[in-house]
This record gives C-alpha cells, structure tokens and sequence, in this order.
C-alpha cells in the first residue's frame, strides 16, 4: 500500500509541475510570438514580385532567403513566384549578389530607380467546374459555413450536397 502511495504521489507531483510550467508560469514568451513581424517572410507573404524585391532592398543581407532560385544569388527577389498582381522589378540589388550567399555583400554608393511594369488583369478563361478536380461528378461535398448548398450540387442530404 505505501508503494502504490508514493507511485501516485510521485506522478500528481510530476503532472503538477508539468502543468505550472506550461500553463501558469507564463514568464518564457511562446516561440510564435516574435518580437519582430518581419523575420520569417517568404515570397508569398508579398503582393507582387516588386513588393519582395523592396523588402530585399531594404535589407539586401536578405535574412527571409528572398532570393529563392537556385544558383548563387542574382539580387533578384521571388522571381519564380507567381503573383496576381504581375508589378515587377528586376533591377538587382548589388549587396545582395554573391555566390550562393557564402560571399560578403559588395558595397554600393546607390541603387537604380526600380523599373516597374504592369500588365492587364488576368481573365478567367479556364472552361468547366471550379470543382472538376477530377473527383467524383455526382458529390458529396460539405456544405457551406451557413448551411447552403452551391449552385453545382443543388442536392442537400445528411449535411452533404450532391449533384
């Protein structure tokens, strides 16, 4: 009896001291919360490519790895993601260029002024379904947040919608 004693004495204390460094002794910050909202970007936290390549500009030691292709690094931020907002600029930034990021930043007296073009909003020209995915033609799929089915499966059943 005084084994099985001390054995529960022994994990309410572990358990107890578990709980008040997770929940009441608040004092260490959570890993989530950084200080500094920009450390951890990537290039689809921008609008445009343009955007990105001023974040790079402003730090060109370029600590969010915005220079993303492969290769030693061009100057050139997030040139292989697709924005909808098609703005770029390519200009590179001179302290950013290096052989795979392993050479100092060359220094520069100043930047060129970054060339911005803009091409027309992209139409939606892709035929059929939004939901032809390849799936089943006749559904299920979940219904909506507010309870409603979409136009393309008008059938409510069992808190599915089906065609």
């Amino acid at each position: 009896m005084f084994i099985l004693v001390a054995l529960l004495a022994l994990v309410v204390g572990v358990t107890g001291r578990i709980t008040y460094e997770r929940v009441v002794n608040t004092t260490t910050p959570a890993y989530a919360q950084d200080e500094d909202p920009t450390i951890g970007r990537d290039c689809d936290d921008f609008r445009s490519q343009a955007e990105a390549q001023a974040a790079l500009r402003e730090d060109p030691s370029d600590p969010d790895v915005l220079d993303e292709d492969e290769g030693p690094d061009d100057g050139i931020a997030c040139e292989t993601t697709a924005y909808d907002d098609q703005t770029t600029d390519l200009t590179p930034v001179a302290a950013a260029v290096g052989d795979g990021g392993s050479a100092s930043p060359t220094p520069t007296t100043s930047s060129p002024p970054p060339t911005t073009t803009s091409s027309p909003a992209p139409t939606d020209d892709r035929p059929g379904d939004m939901l032809d995915s390849g799936g089943p033609k006749h559904g299920p799929v979940l219904v909506m947040p507010d309870g409603t089915c979409l136009p393309e499966y008008p059938d409510k059943r069992n808190g599915y919608c089906y065609r």
